[in-house]
C-alpha cells in the first residue's frame, strides 16, 4: 500500500527524512572560508604541503594550526588514488539518491527510514519513503541498522513540482578543492548572531558543522570521481579531524573512518577508500546509543524517474 502526496503536504511531509538544515550552512560558510583563506594558498594548490589544522576549543577566535601530518597525508593519498565508481559512467539527467536512516525523534525514540529520491534538472522529481515504527532511543538495538526489511512498510510517495528540488549547494559541486571549499558555505558572510568581519578577524572554524554539511550534500547530490577527490582534500584540512583508519559501516561495507568531536558530540564519516564514496555517517551524543545514522546505499545519474 502506498500514499501519494504533493511535496510540502500531508501529515508526514515535514518528517520524512531528518537532515542537516540548510540554515546550518550559514555557520559552515565561515568554517570553509577560513580554510580557504588560510589553507588553500599553501596546501590545496599543491596538495602535499603542510596543511592547517586544529584550534584550541577554548579559543573564541583563532586561526588553524598544523594538523598531524599523518591525517592529511592519508586523506590526500586516498584522494590521489581513488578510482571510478560503477555509476561514474552513467550520464543521465536525473540525480538519484537512496539512503537508509535512523534518527532520534523527540528525544526519546528512534525512527528508521528508507528513502529513494529522483531529481530532474528542472527541480522536479519524486521521493518514495518507507518508515518503520519508532523504538525507544535508550534501548535501541544498533544491529538492526542495515539489516531491516523496509519492504513491508507503507510507502509514502511524494511528487515535487519544477523548482521544488535544488542541489544542496544550489549549483553543481566543483571538482576544484578551493572552489568547492567556498561553495560549501556560499551565500553567508557570518554565522547567525555574528556581524561579518574581514580577515584577520575570523571566527574559529567548526569542523562538526563542516562534516554536517558534507552529509547534507550527499543526501541531495551525486558526486563524480573528481568531485569526490576534491571533497576529500577539503576534508583533509579541517581543524581537529581524526583519521581512524580501516572501519566497517553497519551494512558490513569496508572503508576508512574520519571524525570530529566537540562538546561530547561526534560526527563520523565512513568512506570507501577505493572510490571515495561516502558509505555512512553517524552523529552520536552523550547518554544515547545513537542520535543519527545514515547508510548511503546508492548515488547515480539516471535517464528517467522510477
Amino acid at each position: 500500500m502506498a500514499t501519494t502526496t504533493q511535496a510540502g503536504t500531508g501529515p508526514d511531509a515535514g518528517e520524512a527524512m531528518p537532515r542537516p538544515p540548510r540554515a546550518r550552512k550559514a555557520r559552515a560558510a565561515v568554517t570553509v572560508i577560513v580554510l580557504v583563506l588560510v589553507a588553500v594558498a599553501g596546501y590545496l594548490g599543491s596538495y602535499r604541503d603542510t596543511a592547517p589544522a586544529p584550534t584550541s576549543t577554548t579559543d573564541a577566535v583563532a586561526l588553524p594550526v598544523p594538523l598531524p601530518a599523518a591525517t592529511v597525508a592519508q586523506l590526500v593519498a586516498m584522494a590521489d588514488g581513488i578510482t571510478n565508481a560503477s555509476t561514474d559512467s552513467h550520464h543521465g539527467s536525473v540525480t538519484y539518491v537512496e539512503t537508509e536512516q535512523w534518527a532520534r525523534r523527540d528525544g526519546s525514540e528512534i525512527v528508521g527510514f528508507h528513502h529513494r529520491r529522483w531529481r530532474e534538472v528542472d527541480g522536479s522529481g519524486r521521493a518514495i519513503v518507507r518508515r518503520v515504527p519508532a523504538q525507544p532511543a535508550r534501548g535501541f538495538n544498533l544491529h538492526q541498522i542495515g539489516r531491516t526489511d523496509f519492504g513491508a512498510a507503507e510507502a509514502q510517495i511524494i511528487t515535487y513540482r519544477a523548482g521544488q528540488l535544488t542541489p544542496y549547494l544550489h549549483a553543481e559541486a566543483s571538482d576544484g578543492p578551493a572552489v568547492l571549499a567556498t561553495q560549501l558555505g556560499v551565500g553567508a558572510a557570518a554565522p547567525p548572531g555574528m556581524a561579518p568581519c574581514p580577515p584577520p578577524c575570523q571566527p574559529r572554524p567548526t569542523t562538526l558543522v563542516a562534516l554536517d554539511t558534507v552529509v547534507g550534500l550527499h543526501q541531495d547530490d551525486y558526486l563524480n570521481r573528481d568531485q569526490r577527490a576534491a571533497l576529500l582534500r577539503v576534508i583533509a584540512v579541517l581543524p581537529g579531524l581524526t583519521y581512524g583508519g580501516p572501519a566497517t559501516d553497519r551494512a558490513g561495507r569496508p572503508g576508512i573512518a574520519v571524525w570530529a568531536e566537540e562538546g561530547g558530540v561526534r560526527i563520523t564519516l565512513i568512506v570507501n577508500r577505493t572510490t571515495g564514496e561516502l558509505l555512512a555517517s553517524e552523529r552520536s551524543i552523550p547518554d544515547f546509543v545513537l542520535d543519527n545514522y545514515i547508510l548511503f546505499l546508492r548515488h547515480d545519474r539516471r535517464d528517467h524517474i522510477g
